[in-house]
């Protein structure tokens, strides 16, 4: 999966624009990238196609915001609350959709046994929303 075809499906599935989705991820998953182990975050950048890993890694300020936020785990309302202001997002309810909508997509374009991975990293109250989507 390109970035192009990762971002068209976020964009159908939310009913957004392609900028809107280009956002959106980065702030998902700028947010998840914080709550996962520095060896995941690593493990899952090197699965992902080229052109998606720049969106993973985010620029200079994101990898800062999310090593400093790496420091406690979110439960899933803090976690939503975190994507809604980073992304701009009107409501948490949006917020929460949209999420589901980028991690269903990661989750197809990563391996399995990473899908997994993620889900063993995660905090309890962030798994189920992993797990839901």
């Amino acid at each position: 999966m390109t970035k192009k075809e990762f971002l068209e499906i976020v964009s159908r599935k939310a009913n957004i624009d392609i900028a809107d989705a280009e956002r959106i991820t980065s702030a998902v998953f700028q947010t998840l990238r914080s709550q996962l182990s520095r060896e995941e975050s690593v493990d899952i950048m090197l699965n992902l196609p080229e052109d998606i890993e720049n969106i993973w890694e985010g620029n200079w300020l994101q990898k800062l915001t999310s090593l400093l936020q790496s420091f406690r785990e979110m439960d899933k309302d803090e976690f939503i609350e975190q994507i809604r202001e980073a992304a701009d997002i009107r409501t948490s309810k949006e917020a929460e959709l949209v999420a589901e909508v980028v991690f269903n997509t990661l989750k197809a374009a990563i391996p399995p046994r990473e899908v997994e991975h993620i889900s063993r990293d995660l905090p309890d109250d962030l798994k189920d929303l992993w797990k839901a989507a």
